[in-house]
């Protein structure tokens, strides 16, 4: 009998047995893969971890090592295969920068001394960044009005020595918000926009984190600081003021994201991250404790009980060469922000869907190998560059029926066009507009540094205004013919005219003219408000500075028709002769023969790209200082040709007709 018993309760053990093993072996099936992504970190000072003490390189890179946790995107990709995503080599291609732009992402050099993506890494399928405060120059705010350290205070160490400043209103920061920041035609939107389009596979993300508030609500100090009216030497009233400009900022931000996601770009969705106050939406609730001021519990700025943010960190504990005035890791987060900021990040990218991902990272492989990233780290891309293939110009679409003379292209897939009739064309949805009657002359150049905002300039001197879809009633600028204009932003342009005299755009209105030429002055690029370069009819180029035009210098034999400058310190100039010329770091180069004609249009999307055009219909690509032909394009004079970037450009010519180069 026992041994019956005994025989029975093995049996019974064995059939239990099996029974889990059935049954783990069924759990183990229903579990899905983790899903390899391929994963850009790109950013600012608050990705770069600039706010960490062991940060190093020109970018501030506060990288891991055995001692280290680094900054926020290095400690997320660690706790991400918890949520079934892995990252391709473990680790994100990792660009992020101390005081980048969204135009050091892609145009220009940030203080690695290239932009952070450039079409030869390829695509990703996610991409995460913080940027826009840059954009504002918030760093500079700080700088002069919170803190209020000057020069001279550096060299004599009195770091001490504050007095209030005098500083711009929250309402003036609110415009430079609003014309930077907010809206999908604004230079942040138009960023987006370029990411979805040329940065992430069709189906992938992109994940913004959005700026602390840095310090603690005055409200909440402690008695003995509202007694004295001040934290750190920051009085109530700063403190209220940073609160608010950084808050503006966010909400700029998000709706901007959300006007974007509306289009739906190739796909991508975009996901912002207030780490601040968190939002139902995204994954993040309100009462996360990883937020900086979550809605139960304390919260984490300066001047809290227990921050995760830096407080002011003078150049005499932190010698970075890159901070000139304080240290650079002033109200950025330190380690703890850094983890809080991972962890919001995490939370946010497990509720991310990648079902219409359309490329897997492990079947397309970047065509250049593998990419050396800022921190010397070899990693895979993941992903094929567009094929060069894929690109190219349009057969040529009749617009109008006479001359076009120029064209302007500020985002992707969006161009306006004015001819000698006076009239404005629009390029957007891939097609053009019928004419928009703007001038009773001839419309000689148009400039549009967004997709709400362009100047055109006539014949008779005349400029007119392009805002939110709608074109002014001329104003008389100038008592003979504008040439030439040039606008950075949509509050600051400069255009040039016949008599050699050039005038500004500035606070909603023009000033008298300047002498700078005793000729005709036939072109001008501003890279940024107040930096301009100009050439005339007799070869001279001039240079503007905060208002004040050099001399001229002697460039070419003949007359330097057009000019394109990138960056303050590169431009490419034309010639009659069909010579191009290149100015770098404030001397020009020699002459380098492109064409038998004369050039009469350059435009440049970064410093190692440009395009130009003749009189005969050909096209001329400069990449990474060398020249080639390009394409024969029109049978007729090529008047102007506008790049956003090396996959969009748009051409129009002498008899009507317009060209675009895309991969539409």
């Amino acid at each position: 009998m026992r041994k019956l018993i005994i025989l029975l309760i093995a049996i019974i053990a064995l059939i239990l047995i099996s029974f889990e093993t059935i049954n783990t072996e069924k759990v183990a099936s229903s579990l899905s893969v983790p899903r390899e992504i391929s994963w850009l970190a790109a950013g600012d000072s608050y990705s770069s971890g600039q706010g960490l003490s062991y940060r190093s390189g020109s970018c501030g890179q506060g990288l891991p090592n055995k001692n280290n946790l680094g900054s926020w995107p290095f400690i997320a990709a660690k706790d991400l295969p918890k949520s079934g995503i892995q990252i391709i080599s473990g680790t994100p291609t990792f660009v992020a920068c101390a005081s980048a732009s969204t135009q050091d992402f892609y145009l220009y050099n940030d203080s690695s001394g290239s932009p952070e993506w450039n079409s030869s890494m390829g695509k990703f399928d996610l991409v995460s960044f913080t940027l826009g405060a840059d954009n504002i120059n918030l760093s500079n705010f700080i700088d002069s009005c919170v803190l209020n350290f000057n020069t001279q205070n550096v060299q004599d160490n009195s770091f001490l020595n504050y007095t209030e400043p005098k500083c711009p209103t929250f309402n003036q920061i609110s415009h430079i918000i609003s014309n930077q920041l907010n809206g999908s035609g604004s230079k942040y939107g138009q960023f987006l926009s370029f990411i979805a389009n040329n940065v992430v596979n069709a189906g992938g993300n992109i994940v913004i984190l959005g700026y602390p508030l840095s310090i603690e609500d005055p409200n909440n100090w402690t008695s003995y600081d509202q007694n004295l009216g001040m934290c750190q030497g920051i009085s109530q009233s700063q403190a209220t003021e940073l609160r608010q400009i950084v808050d503006s900022m966010n909400s700029a931000l998000q709706d901007t994201v959300k006007q974007v996601n509306d289009q739906k770009v190739n796909g991508v969705k975009i996901t912002f991250v207030n780490p601040n106050n968190g939002f139902t939406t995204n994954g993040v609730v309100t009462a996360s404790s990883s937020l900086f001021e979550p809605s139960s519990s304390d919260s984490h700025g300066l001047c809290s009980a227990h921050q995760w943010v830096n407080g002011i960190t003078p150049i005499l504990n932190h010698t970075d060469s890159n901070c000139l005035l304080i240290s650079c890791a002033s109200f950025i987060p330190n380690q703890e922000g850094n983890i809080a900021m991972a962890t919001l990040f995490d939370q946010v990218l497990a509720n991310l869907s990648w079902s219409n991902l359309t490329q897997s990272s492990q079947e397309t492989q970047n065509a250049a190998g593998t990419k050396t990233n800022k921190s010397g780290n070899n990693n895979e891309t993941g992903k094929n560059q567009v094929q060069s293939n894929t690109l190219k110009w349009s057969v040529g679409s009749q617009i109008s029926d006479s001359i076009l003379t120029s064209v302007s292209c500020p985002a992707l897939g969006f161009c306006i066009a004015v001819d000698e009739n006076g009239n404005a064309y629009t390029f957007s949805n891939n097609k053009w507009s019928s004419g928009n009657k703007v001038s009773d002359t001839t419309l000689y150049r148009v400039s549009c540094p967004t997709v709400n905002f362009c100047m055109a300039v006539d014949f008779n001197g005349n400029a007119y205004q392009f805002s939110e879809g709608k074109w002014s009633h001329g104003v008389q600028v100038s008592p003979t013919t504008l040439y030439s204009i040039s606008c950075p932003t949509s509050g600051f342009c400069v255009a040039t005219d016949g008599d050699g005299f050039a005038y500004t755009f500035s606070n909603n209105r023009w000033s008298s003219g300047t002498r700078v030429s005793q000729l005709a002055i036939e072109a001008v690029a501003c890279p940024t408000a107040y930096n301009c370069i100009a050439v005339d009819y007799g070869g001279n180029s001039y240079v503007m500075s905060n208002n004040k035009w050099s001399s001229g210098v002697k460039v070419s034999n003949t007359t330097l028709e057009s000019i394109a400058c990138p960056t303050i310190s590169f431009c490419v100039a034309g010639n009659f002769d069909g010579e191009a010329f290149s100015y770098s770091n404030g001397s020009w180069s020699p002459a380098t023969k492109i064409s038998n004609v004369q050039l009469y249009s350059i435009s440049c999307s970064t410093a190692s790209y440009c395009l130009s055009a003749d009189e005969t219909g050909n096209t001329y690509d400069y990449v990474n200082g060398s020249w080639t032909q390009s394409n024969k394009i029109s049978a007729s004079a090529i008047n102007s040709v506008s790049c956003f970037s090396e996959s969009f450009c748009a051409a129009v010519d002498y008899d009507g007709r317009a060209f675009v180069y895309s991969n539409f």
